[in-house]
């Protein structure tokens, strides 16, 4: 759903440096798609 990318975007930029590995993997389990 479109909320569902807005969060992605919002965890990249909040998670964007060390942390991308931990937001990736968030995405995955959290939309259920890779």
């Amino acid at each position: 759903s479109v909320s569902e990318l807005e969060m992605e975007v919002v965890v990249l930029k909040a998670y964007d440096g060390e942390e991308r590995g931990v937001w990736r993997r968030w995405v995955e389990v959290g939309t259920g798609e890779r």
